[in-house]
Parts: structure tokens; sequence; C-alpha cells
């Protein structure tokens, strides 16, 4: 390590460059991703990931339902041929722990893959982009459904108490039979 490529890029170079790419787009909040690399489509065009991720997500939210991340083997990416930059087992692991969430081509069976889900955060909840989804869905949700009770009057009997109570182990209760949540029966 490095090693030369066939456009002449040391792998190590491209490594680093990669890295520190990344380290500007920090996101304390966990809402960003880091995709390498580019995608080259069926005309040779060099396009991002992210169109291709969105796919993914669609796809598979559809199917298996939006705690599922938007990659794996399982959901190939169409329309593309190859990647700008060739992403080995090496180098995978090197840039999987940094965040960096890679497109794969596997010759053979699983073909052009999405192989990462990574946010930028730091915090360990919304590590991954189905844990980020699944805190939007519940806070949007939460909001939405908590919206009425805002300027209720707080009464001493604890009715509005309830009410929000109630409604939130709903919305919660919903999300967990979904497979978004985890507790003591799951």
């Amino acid at each position: 390590f490095p090693v030369t490529i066939a456009n002449g890029t040391a792998t190590g170079g491209a490594v680093v460059a990669v890295q520190a790419e990344k380290a500007l787009l920090q996101d304390p909040r966990g809402h960003g991703c880091y995709y390498f690399p580019y995608w080259k489509d069926v005309n040779d065009n060099i396009v991002p990931q992210s169109a291709a991720v969105a796919g993914v997500a669609l796809r598979r939210f559809n199917q298996e339902g939006f705690t599922q991340p938007p990659a794996g083997t399982e959901y190939p990416v169409y329309g593309v041929n190859t990647t700008t930059f060739e992403v080995t087992d090496i180098i995978q692991d090197i840039l999987n722990p940094q965040d960096i969430n890679c497109a794969r081509v596997f010759y053979g069976d699983f073909g052009r893959v999405i192989y990462g889900a990574r946010t930028l955060s730091p915090n360990p909840y919304v590590q991954y982009v189905s844990q980020r989804v699944v805190c939007n869905v519940l806070g949007r949700t939460l909001t939405d459904s908590l919206r009425s009770l805002v300027l209720s009057t707080v009464d001493g009997n604890g009715v509005t108490f309830n009410r929000v109570y109630v409604t939130a182990v709903g919305v919660c209760e919903r999300i967990r039979l979904a497979g978004g949540l985890f507790g003591a029966t799951r």
C-alpha cells in the first residue's frame, strides 16, 4: 500500500483524498452521509451515488419497510456499469469504520451495489441511515399527533397529560410493531 491503479492514481492517495473530503462534511446531527466513489452510467457519464441511494431506499422501503437501510446486495443499482474507482475489500475495510459508504461492483451474483448506510453523526443512536429515518418518522409523527394538544389547558385532573401519554405510547407502539423500535418484548 499504496498500489497504483490503471489511471495512475495511487490507491493510498485516493483513500487519503476521500478521507480529507469526508472530514469537511461533518454533521453533528447526523443528517448527512458520504458516498464514494461516483458511478459511471451506461453512457459513460459520471454520476453521484445520491440518486441511486434514493432509488434503492424507495425500492427497499416499499418492499421491506422504512426500517431497512438503503443499501445491500439484495438491491442492485441499475443503469450503471462501473465506478470511477474500484473499491476492494481492503479499501472497504479502511473506509467503512470511518463512515464512508462505498459503491461496489461485484462480478457474478451481486452486480453493482451500495455497500454502506452510515451517517456522519458521532451519535451512536443515529449512526445508520435506517436509524435516522426511524427517528425522523417518530419525531414527525409525534409532532403531528400532539399538535392539537399544544394549547390545551392543563387541568388538575391529568386529562391533558393522559391524552399526551396515550398518544405518545400509541405512536411508539405502532413504530415498534413496524420493527423500528426494540423493547423488552422484541
